[in-house]
């Protein structure tokens, strides 16, 4: 067995690294622009300056005085995520988007050598799922492509649970607290933690995340972090993500609050009944985790389970959750399919849940190409949305005691 997850695993890697050298790379050189990459370079580039980087119109303007694109989208993630970003306005957008790429690919490594550690006690069906899922899911070319930054948070993410696993709860509470500051839905284990009534790793992601906050401000002033947390982050449960002009309902946007928008109509924002029923689903989402984290089985299996189910509920709560958001989905993936071989799991989850791995991996350009010819287009739309679902549910379930 061992033998056959090392060749799985060289596999991986060969495919990979094909995948980076004959397609992505060449694809992002060629692209001057910097796709999504552009918000977080001139967020930097105006803090720098010691400008507001939650001001749009500020990047806007910066980006036009590049001449490289017409507009930008806002930023509007944590202030300490700049901390990272201190060499990009000294290199220029089109050399910074090559260097981003490169660390960008250096997190995705680090996050399947995480997986690796973390997977090894639940047996070579884990490990291999856990491949299976780092090459053929479409979100994670998607985000070495665009420029995201969702491996970090995912890589901080996977070794704080390996971490855990191992009895070292203080330093899985510092990597899920520095995984929240580049993305904030990796907070979402706090809540699982308190739960569990476990204050150690609780108060070290805590106070992780202040302590970065603190570092910050020589980056970011505290009137702009400020204005962070108490007008960009509040909007964020209506959709206004500090006026990103994308509608809600977009092909692509995979979350419960964007099936609300295409049922009430709502395109831009969520107004009325689709805003309220998107505060349910929060509060549904947070009390799901909480009780998992509270009534949940103990053993490693059913841990992994919970912690799994965590990160699909951070996928199904926001108002938007794009492509690339979906590698937040690989653990629940890899825990699931373990519990099926250990039958935690009942036969029939099998099925269901290949359909879901499936639909998930599913290259979304294509999907949209199959949908939108067709009169019933809007159910191929929301198929991730019913994966990410059957996700959830199964390790929900494989969470039980």
């Amino acid at each position: 067995m061992r033998a056959a997850a090392a060749l799985g695993i060289a596999f991986a890697l060969a495919w990979h690294a094909l995948w980076v050298t004959a397609d992505a790379w060449p694809d992002v050189v060629g692209h001057r622009t910097g796709r999504d990459y552009a918000s977080y370079h001139y967020g930097a580039v105006v803090a720098a300056e010691g400008g507001n980087p939650y001001d749009r119109v500020a990047l806007a303007d910066r980006a036009a005085t590049d001449g490289l694109r017409k507009g930008v989208h806002p930023y509007f993630y944590p202030p300490p995520f700049l901390l990272g970003l201190g060499w990009s306005p000294a290199l220029g957008l089109p050399a910074a988007v090559e260097r981003w790429f490169w660390l960008n690919e250096l997190a995705f490594v680090a996050t399947a050598a995480a997986g690796l550690v973390w997977l090894r006690q639940l047996g070579t069906v884990a490990l291999a799922a856990w491949c299976a899922g780092m090459v053929l899911m479409s979100a994670g070319p998607n985000n070495l492509v665009m420029g995201q930054a969702n491996f970090a948070a995912l890589a901080l993410s996977v070794a704080a649970f390996a971490a855990y696993a191992r009895g070292r709860v203080t330093l899985a509470g510092m990597a899920i607290g520095t995984a929240a500051m580049l993305k904030m839905s990796p907070g979402l284990c706090v809540v699982w933690w308190l739960a569990r009534r476990e204050w150690r790793p609780s108060i070290a992601a805590v106070a992780t995340a202040a302590g970065l906050s603190v570092v910050s401000l020589a980056q970011v002033d505290l009137a702009y972090q400020l204005d962070f947390y108490m007008r960009v982050l509040p909007a964020f449960g209506s959709g206004d993500y500090n006026g990103l002009q994308v509608p809600v309902t977009m092909f692509g946007n995979h979350s419960l609050p964007n099936l609300l928008a295409q049922l009430t109509g709502s395109v831009d924002t969520l107004v009325g009944p689709a805003r309220l029923g998107t505060a349910a689903v929060a509060l549904a989402g947070v009390a799901a985790v909480a009780e998992l984290g509270a009534r949940g089985g103990r053993s490693a299996e059913a841990v992994a389970a919970q912690l799994g189910a965590v990160w699909v509920a951070a996928l199904l709560m926001p108002v938007y959750t794009y492509e690339h958001h979906l590698v937040a989905a690989l653990p629940a993936m890899a825990v699931c399919a373990a519990a099926v071989a250990s039958g935690r799991l009942a036969a029939p989850w099998a099925v269901a849940l290949g359909m879901a791995a499936s639909i998930l991996c599913f290259d979304l350009a294509q999907l949209k190409a199959t949908a939108e010819p067709m009169a019933g287009g809007w159910v191929l739309q929301e198929l991730k949305t019913a994966g990410l679902v059957t996700l959830f549910a199964a390790s929900w379930r494989a969470g039980r005691p």
